[in-house]
């Protein structure tokens, strides 16, 4: 059991490098607020994909779900 514990910390460690190498093409400056490190900043990218596709910070509030609102039917 503890040889696939080390083996899982592993290959973790080595997808954490890897994705640390990727994310410096994409040069994010998610990483430069205090708290989000490579993980979050892999994770977030991820969902949004291209952030220019957004014309205000209003969009992109409301496509992650972080600007809630009421709609009431018509």
């Amino acid at each position: 059991m503890l040889e696939h514990i080390l083996s899982l910390t592993d290959q973790a460690d080595s997808l954490e490098k890897q994705i640390a190498s990727l994310l410096k093409k994409f040069d994010p400056q998610l990483t430069s607020i205090p708290g989000i490190g490579t993980g979050l900043t892999a994770a977030i990218l991820s969902e949004i994909g291209n952030i220019s596709r957004f014309s205000s910070l209003d969009q992109l509030l409301v496509y992650a779900g972080l600007d809630p609102s009421i709609i009431c039917p018509s």
